[in-house]
């Protein structure tokens, strides 16, 4: 009897630490399976939190502010993707040249010479592989404007920009040698004329001819030249935008 309690005690201690073991591995998984529900729950609430979304590096957010303001700018909204244009300068501290570039064009294109003078004279004045493109685009916006006073500053644009270029901005010269015939520069006008039928084969020479043998009845078709490459080698003309 003796020996049947005692093996009736150990059978009772085995089951005792056998569900002890059993009821902390349980524990074990339910407590896992908790802390995992938990962090789910964490992430998923910071990721609904602005507050606690990732911070972009300047970089970064300056180029995703400049691709919407591409986006806008395809899709016409206009004011909205000069505004974008705008902010993305600012995340760039001004030295965005394709910003002004693009701001100047549109004003441009919406006959707002004016501020497409200011955009293109910011433009102008910052460093860059295309600097002679925008100093042409200044004089454009500049002349345009149909001010006798500015038709000076025009040409010192253009002037610059052929500078600039080392005589490579051909199409500088035919704006400038409109520019210096409404400035009533005619002598120089005429030469600016004829060095862009020197330098560019497939010009309108009768055209040219044409304003060369009666300067005052130039006419005012100006060669934008837009299709310039940003720094970064890509095409900044609106028209390659429009696709």
């Amino acid at each position: 009897a003796a020996s049947h309690r005692v093996a009736t005690a150990i059978d009772v201690r085995v089951l005792t630490r056998g569900d002890e073991v059993s009821w902390m591995k349980k524990s074990i998984q339910i407590c896992g399976l908790l802390l995992a529900a938990c962090l789910l729950i964490q992430s998923t609430a910071a990721a609904q939190d602005p507050a606690k979304q990732p911070i972009l590096e300047p970089q970064d957010e300056f180029q995703r502010v400049f691709v919407q303001a591409r986006g806008l700018l395809r899709r016409g909204q206009i004011d909205e993707a000069i505004k974008e244009f705008r902010h993305a300068a600012k995340l760039h501290n001004d030295q965005c040249v394709e910003c002004f570039s693009f701001i100047g064009q549109t004003y441009l294109r919406l006959a707002k010479y004016k501020d497409a003078a200011l955009a293109f004279q910011q433009a102008a004045e910052l460093k860059s592989d295309i600097q002679a493109e925008m100093y042409n685009g200044l004089g454009v916006a500049l002349y345009l404007q149909n001010d006798k006073q500015l038709y000076d500053e025009a040409s010192a644009a253009f002037k610059r920009a052929i500078e600039l270029s080392k005589g490579k901005a051909v199409k500088a010269y035919y704006n400038l040698g409109f520019a210096l015939l409404k400035a009533g520069h005619e002598a120089e006008g005429i030469a600016a004329l004829k060095t862009y039928l020197e330098k560019d084969p497939e010009a309108n020479a009768a055209e040219i001819n044409a304003s060369v043998a009666n300067p005052k009845m130039a006419g005012e078709k100006f060669a934008l030249a837009f299709k310039v490459k940003s720094t970064k080698g890509e095409e900044l003309s609106m028209d390659k935008l429009k696709g």
